[in-house]
């Protein structure tokens, strides 16, 4: 999948570090689904296939993204990464 990115965070407090962890609310898993990310109201869907779903809302409802369109996060070891904030010397997770 894509490359982890870098991160673009500034302002990075003293004795805390920026780490990739699992993002636990995205699955892999799609079911053929397709990416749903529009782009605004009344256009149309992405449409290409998605390689990740994210969990939204109390019902877990599925809506599945193609790489282009995971806001910020990638695919690494087959999960689905994002950065995070840590205290310096943390595991992040």
């Amino acid at each position: 999948m894509a490359d982890r990115p870098g991160h673009n965070w500034t302002d990075i407090p003293e004795g805390h570090e920026v780490v990739a962890v699992p993002d636990t609310e995205w699955d892999i898993g799609t079911g053929g689904r397709r990416c749903r990310r529009a782009f605004g109201r009344g256009t149309k869907a992405c449409g290409k296939p998605a390689v990740a779903v994210l969990r939204r809302g109390a019902r877990g409802q599925l809506w599945a993204y193609c790489a282009d369109h995971l806001y910020g996060r990638w695919i690494e070891n087959g999960f689905v990464m994002h950065y995070i904030l840590v205290k310096a010397g943390g595991d992040g997770g």
